[in-house]
């Protein structure tokens, strides 16, 4: 009996503090954010995976896609529902986890002149709210000949936002659980990592697909 009681005071401590992590992840990174998020995850669950495995429970579907993920054996971003991606696009939460290309020029390369330069002028959000304007410069591929499909290549170009409140709100709860802990530390340094890496990560570390957070970073690292 004794033993019993104190399972469940664990048990009851747990899920207290991982409300509060959830409560503390939501506040930094705003209602609105945070509904749209929400809103990919059941657009993901709903449509995605019951798409993609139809005879899969929840739980199993998740845990395949991880594994096909990690063997690069899905397309996924074609697979999302058209509306899901029109919602993301139009979202300020895109802002808030990425820098996103607003035009592209082609520009000289002041270290060599015969090497020009595709320069994207990248637009963001800050921590209050406010839009940061960026660039960066690319080396020009002299393979496509093509000047238009290279600037337009460079309309879905992005680089990870660090000052947004997305960032802001992984950090916020990074001792939620060990995995958590390595991956904003690895995030934090090289930014934007490959889905299929983040992937491989989950499955080594045995997470649980039915966690808050690791839903979420499915769909942030993973599908958008």
């Amino acid at each position: 009996m004794k033993h019993f009681i104190l399972l469940l005071m664990a048990a009851i401590l747990s899920n207290c503090s991982g409300n509060e992590y959830i409560e503390e992840f939501e506040n930094v990174l705003g209602k609105k954010n945070s509904e749209t998020l929400n809103f990919l995850v059941s657009d993901f669950e709903n449509d995605f995976l019951k798409k993609q495995y139809p005879n899969l429970s929840k739980k199993k579907a998740y845990q395949r896609f991880l594994v096909e993920l990690s063997n690069l054996e899905i397309e996924h971003w074609q697979k999302i529902s058209k509306e899901a991606r029109e919602v993301f696009k139009r979202s300020d939460l895109r802002l808030e986890i990425y820098c996103v290309a607003d035009t592209s020029w082609l520009d000289l390369n002041p270290a060599e002149t015969t090497s020009p330069l595709i320069r994207t002028k990248l637009k963001c959000k800050t921590e209050d709210g406010s839009i940061m304007v960026d660039s960066s410069a690319v080396p020009f591929n002299h393979k496509i000949s093509d000047l238009d499909s290279i600037l337009k290549m460079h309309e879905n170009f992005v680089e990870t936002n660090f000052e947004g409140k997305y960032n802001k709100a992984l950090n916020s709860i990074s001792d939620s659980s060990p995995f958590m802990t390595k991956y904003v530390e690895i995030r934090n340094s090289f930014g934007i990592l490959p889905p299929e890496m983040v992937a491989s990560e989950m499955i080594e570390s045995d997470v649980d697909v039915d966690d808050y957070f690791i839903k979420r970073l499915i769909i942030t690292e993973m599908m958008y």
